[in-house]
This record gives C-alpha cells, sequence and structure tokens, in this order.
C-alpha cells in the first residue's frame, strides 16, 4: 500500500485538497468492489494538527506532522498572499523539504510549488503553473515555468490551475497502476475529458477568449504608456504568454506584429505632443517612448511620409487656418 500524504496549512485552495483525494479515494474504492486490498492509505497533515480553515471558510480536520518515508507526498495551493504567508509560518518550508527528501514522489497544486521553490528543490526544473501566478515567482529565474495543465520533472509532479488537481491525481494512479484504473476512476467522478501530460490549461474557445481579452487590454496599456519598455518579451511577460504563444496571438487578434503596434502606438503620441506643445523634439522622442529624435524622425518618415518637424510645421499651419 502506498501512502500519500498531503501537507496543509491555513487559507489552502479546499479543492486542492479535496481533488486529489477523492481520486485517490476512489482508487481504493473500486479496488474493494474487485476484491483487492487499497492501493493507497491516505492521509491529510498539518504542521499542528487540528482544524485547519480552508480558503472558502470550511475548517478540515488534520493529523499533526510528521517526517517518515512515504510514497506520495502533496502539498495544496492558495492565493499568492496565503501561500507567501504560509511560508513565514516557522517550520513549514523546513518539513516540505524533510519531507521531500524522503518521499518517493513529490507534488504541488498551483502556487504550493513555491513552497517547494521556497525549499530549494525546485532548481533546474520544469514547473507547471496557471498563468496568472508566474509574478509569484520573479525571483526563481533558475526554474523553468511552463502553462501547462500539469508537469513532471524527476519525481516533482506540478499543477497549473484548480481543475489541473484532479488531472495530476489521474497521471500519478495512471503511473503506478496504469492506465485501464486511471480511465475507471475519470468516468466514476465524470471526468471523462482529464487532460494529459503537455495540455494546455484552457480549452482552445476558452484560451482563444481570454488571449483575446488579454490582448484587447495590453493593446490599451500601450496607448497609455508608450515610454514604457514595450520589447516583445516585456509585454509577453506582462499578458502571461509565451514569446510564441503572445506573438501568434497578438498578430492572429491585430493583424500586426506587436513591434509594428507598438511604433504606431508611439507615433501617434508623438503626434499629439507636437501638435498640443511646443516641446523640442528629444523630449518628445523621449515622452513618446523612442529614446531619440533620429529614432522618431525615422519611424515618422515610414509611416507619415514626413519627418516630426514638418509634420509638425503642415499640421499646425492647417490647423491654424481651419480655426
Amino acid at each position: 500500500m502506498r501512502i500519500v500524504k498531503l501537507l496543509t496549512y491555513p487559507d489552502a485552495v479546499l479543492l486542492d485538497i479535496a481533488a486529489p483525494l477523492q481520486v485517490f479515494r476512489t482508487a481504493c474504492s473500486l479496488s474493494a468492489e474487485d476484491g483487492l486490498p487499497p492501493p493507497y492509505d491516505v492521509r491529510v497533515e498539518s504542521l499542528s494538527g487540528g482544524a485547519i480553515t480552508t480558503e472558502l471558510g470550511a475548517a478540515i480536520d488534520t493529523d499533526a506532522f510528521s517526517v517518515q518515508p512515504i510514497d506520495t507526498f502533496l502539498i495544496p495551493g492558495a492565493t499568492n498572499v496565503a501561500v507567501d504567508r504560509a511560508c513565514k509560518v516557522s517550520g513549514l518550508v523546513d518539513a516540505v523539504r524533510a519531507q521531500a527528501t524522503v518521499a518517493r514522489r513529490v507534488g504541488a497544486m498551483g502556487p504550493g510549488a513555491f513552497v517547494l521553490a521556497r525549499a530549494g528543490l525546485l532548481s533546474g526544473r520544469r514547473v507547471a503553473a496557471h498563468w496568472t501566478d508566474t509574478d509569484l515567482f520573479l525571483n526563481y529565474s533558475d526554474i523553468d515555468f511552463v502553462v501547462d495543465a500539469y508537469a513532471v520533472d524527476g519525481k516533482f509532479w506540478t499543477s497549473g490551475g484548480l481543475l489541473s488537481a484532479t488531472d495530476l491525481a489521474l497521471a500519478m494512479v495512471e503511473h503506478d497502476h496504469g492506465e485501464a484504473i486511471a480511465t475507471r476512476i475519470a468516468r466514476h467522478l465524470v471526468a471523462d475529458t482529464r487532460r494529459r501530460l503537455g495540455e494546455p490549461q484552457l480549452s482552445a474557445r476558452a484560451e482563444a477568449q481570454v488571449d483575446q481579452s488579454r490582448i484587447r487590454a495590453l493593446m490599451q496599456w500601450i496607448v497609455a504608456n508608450p515610454a514604457a519598455d514595450l520589447s516583445t518579451a516585456a509585454l509577453a511577460s506582462r499578458a502571461h504568454l509565451s514569446l510564441r504563444s503572445f506573438h501568434r496571438h497578438f498578430v492572429a487578434e491585430t493583424g500586426e506584429t506587436p513591434a509594428r503596434f507598438v511604433e504606431r502606438a508611439r507615433v501617434e503620441a508623438a503626434r499629439c505632443l507636437l501638435l498640443t506643445t511646443e516641446h523640442k523634439l528629444d523630449a518628445i522622442a523621449v515622452a513618446s517612448g523612442f529614446g531619440s529624435a533620429s529614432v522618431m524622425h525615422g519611424a515618422f518618415v515610414r509611416l507619415l511620409g514626413a519627418s516630426p518637424s514638418k509634420y509638425r510645421k503642415r499640421n499646425k499651419r492647417s490647423r491654424g487656418l481651419s480655426e
């Protein structure tokens, strides 16, 4: 029998606790129906034991934590604030490090991976993260984050989102006992559409909707912040997309590359300053994100067919005649 231990903490995500427990306990129930011994011994623990309140306000009973050789060690996620707070609780990170060392397999759901990172266990590893959680790991440049349902690197298994905790647990059962029992559990839980390793967190339709809204929101932000770092890499990071995915979705949504849109946004910002202020060209170039008058000059010639100074003179003169 494989011992599965889940170490929880205040304000952990209830679904990250319930989903894997349900999968492993369903495996035990189905084995009992077949007259077989239970394949898993599932335990829920906290540092001190007793009732732990989850992020939804529901309390769960836990046993007191103790380090011991086990098969599978799981850590639930929480909000970024809650998981950071949990890591500052005396003993949690040390307990996770000690238990992970003597477990055959270690799993973390969502931001639960942050606890493993704080314990120094994920350096150089491939880790699944939800696209909204990547900012939590800004200080861990040596971790290879992927926006997938789940990822496996050695004995470390991570999932990227709430519902993917079920995918992770089903994948563990399949690894332990084969596809047939994992599929049977999925059907029992009405989870026939479980995702495989490397499949995305979102359906194609949902992904298109989310990416479309993110691209539109990003375009508005670019227009409002022309002097910010608008490199494609920086914009992809802000949109929580890989560089390749960001470029593909941006072109599909707008019909032009991110760099082309940024140049047009900066030209528009410079045009407004040219016509409404008496600022010098160098100052306008900096304020609109070009950095120098020469770079701004090249963009104006490409897009408007005139230098900034000629554009200012021509349009101020025509504005004066019309007024």
